[in-house]
């Protein structure tokens, strides 16, 4: 019984500790996700995501609604912390929209497209964000669409996932990814 509850104990510290990718950013990280279309009934691995980042130090999360994406960048031109925007479906091309509203007033250290939509048109990338990260998927035609620098400034990766457009920013693998992303902000100054 007590090997059983020692094994118990692990599994849930190992458990625990699997998403945190490091304990704290080397500076503040302001995060901003957005939902895609149909909010958080398509898009909840963005709250998942959210919830995993909140519980890295220096860190705060939040989620909104891909139609906030004005109101985001205003609020990320006042921070006093490294800026990381980004979102599903829908959502992944309004964080590109606020990237470029925030262009010549704020630095953008990251911008996250979890399968940006193919069927909204989707802006370059800005060149006020240091890095772009796209993960897409080519199952159906809601997503599919590659993250492009309007600059060579900017460092722009797509990565392709075997997944469909619901499920591509509920992946583990990809939250682990986003995670280490946000985690290295900061440290190669």
């Amino acid at each position: 019984m007590q090997r059983a509850l020692l094994a118990l104990c692990f599994l849930v510290a190992v458990s625990a500790n699997a998403h945190a990718q490091c304990a704290a950013t080397p500076v503040p990280v302001r995060v901003y996700l957005m939902y895609g279309l149909v909010s958080s009934l398509m898009s909840s691995g963005m709250s998942d995501l959210v919830g995993k980042m909140n519980r890295i130090g220096g860190v705060k999360a939040t989620v909104h609604e891909w139609t906030e994406s004005g109101g985001i960048a205003e609020n990320a031109a006042n921070q006093n912390a490294a800026i990381v925007i980004g979102g599903h479906s829908i959502g992944a091309n309004a964080a590109v929209t606020a990237a470029k509203q925030l262009n010549g007033r704020k630095r953008v250290a990251l911008l996250l497209g979890f399968d940006p939509s193919s069927l909204s048109s989707l802006e370059a990338v800005p060149p006020n964000v240091v890095r772009a990260i796209g993960f897409r998927q080519d199952h159906n035609p809601f997503g599919g669409n590659k993250l492009v620098a309007a600059s060579g400034g900017t460092s722009v990766s797509n990565i392709f996932r075997d997944l469909n457009h619901i499920a591509i920013d509920k992946n583990d693998e990809i939250h682990r990814i986003s995670m280490n992303a946000v985690c290295s902000i900061g440290s190669t100054s």
